[in-house]
């Protein structure tokens, strides 16, 4: 018999823990949805992996987009890392509903794969690459870091070869967020094979990446218990060290659905986030049907 009774909570260290979850939720976003898509990177010519995202980046960097309203913008807004350097991501802005989303998700699309063609380079789109890879890291210090104390070469490959589309869901405040989280968890394995198109090849090498998180993402009953899970598997600190399927978001301030694989498919995209809208909106009902009893 365990005598030593509940565990102590850090009282100090939980607070940390609750204010960078809390410092980047808009609650006039909640319910709006945004997208961010995973996509290797490919010499134009050769067609041959390219590790190119560090220079790449640097080179978007320089450019300004002209958005639809014809204002001028930073591509940075859109664009960024990823772990591995032969990817990048892109990501929509915030958006109320599925068909704000397509428009500014075919117009992300369409200048992130007009600018890396200025580059030389083009996008590729594999949820799980089965070629030969050498697993170069964006040297960013949390990535390097990472590598060097967390991760086995097993795990560092995984992350290499995976490429998703994650959708970002937006939430009231901290009890929201933990609930929708919570509302979504359940249906982890299902919308797994959904957004899978490698026979099982781009999950199992995800739940490389995850381990020795858990396979199925869990439900926490509070946040004292997800802060004592992030303890004890080394988020603590650094919450997009948290790998699972379904996290809370600190740096977006959103419920993040990460099952989903990359595709170039912009309604294959749409499908996905509105798998998430539904699921969002299905939690968000039954919510507000226990609270009326």
């Amino acid at each position: 018999m365990d005598m030593t009774g509940p565990k102590q909570v850090d009282e100090e260290g939980f607070a940390k823990f609750k204010a960078m979850y809390a410092r980047n939720i808009r609650p006039e976003l909640a319910g709006y949805i945004g997208v961010e898509v995973e996509c290797f990177l490919t010499d134009a010519i050769s067609g041959e992996l390219a590790m190119a995202s560090p220079w790449a980046l640097e080179e978007f960097k320089k450019l300004q987009w002209t958005l639809p309203n014809g204002a001028k913008c930073s591509p940075m807004k859109f664009v960024g890392k990823e772990f591995f350097a032969g990817q990048l991501e892109y990501k929509t802005a915030p958006c109320s509903s599925i068909g704000a989303l397509a428009a500014n998700l075919a117009w992300v699309k369409c200048n992130v794969e007009e600018t890396l063609s200025t580059l030389g380079l083009k996008a590729l789109y594999v949820e799980y690459y089965d070629g030969p890879l050498n697993p170069v890291i964006y040297p960013e210090p949390r990535y390097l870091e990472f590598a060097a104390t967390k991760a086995t070469p097993a795990r560092i490959d995984a992350m290499c070869r995976v490429a998703g589309v994650h959708s970002h869901h937006g939430v009231r405040d901290l009890d929201d967020m933990l609930a929708v989280a919570n509302g979504v968890a359940p249906h982890t394995e299902r919308i797994c094979r959904l957004g899978d198109h490698t026979g099982g090849k781009r999950v199992e090498a995800f739940l490389t990446v995850i381990s020795p998180q858990p396979r199925q993402t869990p439900q926490y009953p509070s946040w004292e218990a997800y802060f004592q899970a992030a303890v004890e598997h080394g988020f603590v600190d650094e919450p997009q060290n948290n790998w699972m399927f379904i996290r809370p978001s600190a740096a977006h301030g959103t419920v993040e659905i990460r099952t989903y694989g990359t595709t170039e498919s912009l309604e294959e995209m749409l499908g996905m986030a509105n798998e998430g809208i539904m699921l969002h909106a299905a939690h968000t009902r039954h919510t507000r049907r226990r609270r009326a009893h």
